[in-house]
């Protein structure tokens, strides 16, 4: 009876040390997404301080295959232009969106690599979303900045 006892004690312990550890590892889980989230939001403050009214940048994207074009901001005004000339409609990005998918990187990705463009923006993203997962690297490069 004494051993069933001892034993019925060290199960109960070590269910509370379980329990207790993935508390603690939810806990950090949060504060590490909302660390991240915060560090993208600061970055998108500093962009939105300092970007120029009238600029122009080309944007490279994609995982196997890839899009290229160039956007150009005139005030309230933006100008696509499809480098590559494809048949097939996509969706254009801005920088902001940029920001919205580096803050989803964050959150998501094994492995993140960021450049950031003095004024703020990331100008390099390499994503890798599983490292289990054959040929699912992904980026975007924003490229030839420039105010006009």
């Amino acid at each position: 009876m004494k051993e069933l006892k001892a034993y019925i004690s060290i199960v109960g312990a070590s269910v509370v040390c379980v329990v207790f550890v993935y508390v603690f590892f939810g806990i950090y889980l949060q504060y590490d997404a909302q660390k991240k989230s915060q560090e993208v939001d600061a970055s998108i403050d500093l962009w939105l301080k300092n970007k120029p009214e009238r600029y122009s940048y080309t944007i490279r994207e994609g995982c196997m295959l890839y899009d290229s074009y160039q956007v150009i901001h005139l005030g309230n005004e933006v100008k696509y232009f499809d480098l590559q000339k494809k048949e097939y409609p996509f969706d254009y990005m801005q920088i902001i969106d940029v920001f919205e998918r580096l803050k989803k990187a964050k959150s998501e990705a094994n492995t993140l690599e960021v450049e950031y463009h003095p004024l703020g923006f990331p100008k390099s993203i390499k994503v890798d979303w599983d490292y289990e997962t054959y040929d699912d690297e992904c980026f975007i490069i924003v490229e030839d900045f420039q105010q006009i």
